[in-house]
C-alpha cells in the first residue's frame, strides 16, 4: 500500500496558506495603488481606503478559521489504508 511521507503533507497546506496570502496582499496593494494613483478627488481615495479596511478584515477572519482547522486529522483520515480514497487491494 502507498504509504506517503506525512512529514511533508503536515507542512503542505501551510504552504499553501502562505502563497495565497502573498499573492492575497500583492492583489490588494495594486488595486489601492491604482486606485490612489489614477483616481481624481476624494471619493478614490475613500473607496481605497474602505477596500483596504474591509480586505483586511476578511483576510484575518479568514486566517483565523484556517488556522483553527486540524490538519493533521484531516490528512491522516485521507491516508488512512481503509480510507475511502484507497481501494482495498485483493
Amino acid at each position: 500500500m502507498f504509504q506517503p511521507n506525512l512529514n511533508f503533507i503536515y507542512y503542505l497546506p501551510k504552504i499553501i496558506y502562505f502563497v495565497f496570502a502573498l499573492f492575497f496582499s500583492w492583489y490588494v496593494f495594486l488595486i489601492i495603488y491604482h486606485l490612489i494613483r489614477f483616481g481624481v478627488g476624494r471619493e478614490p481615495k475613500i473607496i481605497s481606503f474602505l477596500f483596504l479596511f474591509i480586505s483586511l478584515i476578511v483576510f484575518f477572519t479568514f486566517s483565523g478559521f484556517y488556522n483553527s482547522i486540524d490538519w493533521k486529522f484531516i490528512i491522516e483520515t485521507i491516508f488512512i489504508e481503509k480510507s475511502i480514497f484507497f481501494p482495498l487491494s485483493s
